[in-house]
């Protein structure tokens, strides 16, 4: 019994909520507006509209009655409809269209208070009065400085590995990241038939945040032997803020044009000024694209790494040398590059050898074929040269 009273006490709470809606208040006072607005039109209609016509001619084509066979198709009745439905439809526009003129909405301002301003100064100075310009608010303008940094640093280390997961390691500590990498470097086959990357090279594109730009290019000098680093400031200052008055703009005549086309009921107008929208709001996608990638290179720093792997760092400082050790090295170095040629081309030859005995084999084939051919095609040429023997007596 609880339950149900419960059920009926939901469904009540229910139907309270659906009644107590705006939009069915509204619509219920819309229905009685509208029939006592169609009481209306209907007695100006039939009262008033269809006299003054019938002074003309006649209104009524209810007699209009065409037979047929047995029945009789009322075409007058028909013919009559029509003309009240334009009749009533006629008044009704006239009706809407002159209670909407009673409600014409207030007329925006010609012109902003800022440009006003503006042009009484220049209109002033221009007749030599004593106006001045205003000056900037010192509060509402924004002087910050908008420089991008970059750098490129070229390294050298004897532990390639190390050096790159230390690379990683710190961009991640200080809240940057690594926007691209290539690491590569030279195949070199060992004694015991194996292989192994030497001569190993990365190159990093890194995202540092602004502030640890400086710091991060000290900590470089931890992973290897640093040969070069390049920096580079680039003040954008001056095109960002033409962006941001651009943009300010552009928003202004934004919000114009929607409070235009609001207020528009020309179906041209409607038209153009949509299409002045739709090129003002492209302009301001374009505008708020360059800020993003500006803030986005403002805000992280940009560093090119140049991780080179080497067996002996290079010297800093030149250091002079002798005869004796520059003909050491030159010989060292011929050297080593003969036993990798040696041993590039025994390999080389090596992986071939497969290809080379089956050459080899098709080879012997196809030359003991031409011998045994020729073989053949000479001992019958030699039976034919023979003259025949004569038969004995």
């Amino acid at each position: 019994m609880e339950e149900k009273k419960s059920g009926i006490k939901k469904f009540l709470e229910e139907f309270k909520a659906f009644a107590m809606r705006g939009n069915v208040l509204d619509m219920a006072v819309g229905v009685v507006i509208g029939g006592a607005f169609t009481a209306i039109v209907t007695a100006l209609v039939e009262d008033i509209i269809n006299p003054l016509i019938g002074l003309f001619f006649k209104a009524d084509f209810s007699d209009v009655v065409i037979g047929l066979g047995g029945s009789s198709i009322k075409i007058g009745e028909f013919v009559n409809s029509i003309i009240n439905f334009l009749i009533v439809a006629f008044v009704l526009f006239v009706v809407i269209k002159f209670v909407n003129s009673l409600h014409k909405k207030p007329e925006a301002p010609a012109e902003p208070e800022e440009e006003f301003a503006y042009d009484t100064v220049a209109t002033t100075e221009a007749g030599g009065g004593a106006a001045e310009t205003p000056e900037p608010d010192d509060s509402v303008a924004d002087y910050t400085e908008k420089i991008i940094y970059t750098a490129s640093v070229s390294i050298e280390t004897t532990e390639f590995d190390k050096a790159v997961a230390a690379l990683e390691n710190q961009v991640q500590k200080i809240g940057g990241f690594v926007e691209s990498s290539n690491v590569t470097g030279d195949t070199q086959y060992n004694s015991d038939g194996t292989t192994s990357i030497v001569n190993r090279w990365a190159y990093y594109t890194v995202r540092i945040p602004c502030e640890q730009f400086e710091a991060f290019l000290h900590e470089t000098e931890g992973f290897g032997n640093v040969i070069s680093t390049s920096r580079d400031a680039q003040n954008v200052t001056s095109a960002y803020t033409d962006y941001e008055a651009r943009l300010s703009s552009l928003n202004t005549q934004e919000e114009r044009l929607l409070d235009m086309l609001s207020k528009s009921e020309d179906v041209e107008t409607l038209i153009a000024l949509e299409q002045r929208l739709s090129d003002v709001r492209y302009e301001i996608e374009s505008i708020e694209r360059s800020l993003r990638n500006y803030d986005m290179q403002i805000k992280y720093s940009t560093v090119d790494l140049d991780l080179r792997e080497v067996e002996v760092y290079t010297p800093t400082v030149p250091v002079r040398r002798t005869f004796s050790q520059k003909l050491s090295d030159s010989l060292s170095d011929g050297w080593t590059g003969f036993t990798r040629g040696v041993q590039n081309i025994i390999l080389g030859l090596a992986s071939a050898l497969p290809a080379l005995i089956l050459l080899a084999v098709i080879v012997i084939v196809v030359i003991v074929l031409v011998k045994n051919a020729r073989k053949k095609r000479r001992a019958k040429f030699a039976a034919q040269q023979e003259p025949p023997q004569e038969p004995k007596q």
